[in-house]
């Protein structure tokens, strides 16, 4: 059973992706906090549509094989997030640095928070799959 055809695993797999990049573009604005003129970007936030989108479509980029004796793989599909500009009227720096610490710190909180929602409800979906094929626990 591949459980990568199942609609609920694709669409957990779709959220941790976007937790993913996400995460990365906050560190990127993490590392640019002292760059002059610097806008911070944040990663649209997933609605239930989208994840039902991300989870029909098809699956990860095979990657090519030029010799035998390399091992087969897969390129992760990233999705199609989309990153914006924020623009905060509250605070910028001198410099026109629009990055606010203690903003992307929270955000990198939730983002993880969300994560580790869409990891655990993806085990609990395989162990009850395994509980039901009789396979443990």
């Amino acid at each position: 059973m591949d459980l990568n055809n199942l609609t609920f695993f694709k669409m957990a797999k779709a959220r941790m992706d976007w937790a993913a990049e996400r995460q990365r573009v906050l560190a990127q604005n993490v590392a640019n906090a002292d760059t002059p003129r610097y806008q911070p970007e944040d990663v649209k936030p997933l609605n239930f549509g989208e994840l039902a989108r991300a989870a029909r479509r098809p699956g990860q980029v095979k990657t090519a094989m030029t010799d035998p004796m390399h091992m087969p793989g897969n390129v992760p599909d990233r999705g199609d997030f989309l990153v914006e500009k924020v623009k905060h009227a509250y605070e910028t720096a001198p410099d026109g640095n629009g990055v606010v610490l203690e903003d992307q710190m929270g955000k990198i909180s939730e983002t993880r928070s969300a994560y580790e929602v869409a990891l655990n409800l993806y085990q609990k979906q395989l162990r009850m799959i395994r509980t039901a094929l009789g396979r443990g626990h």
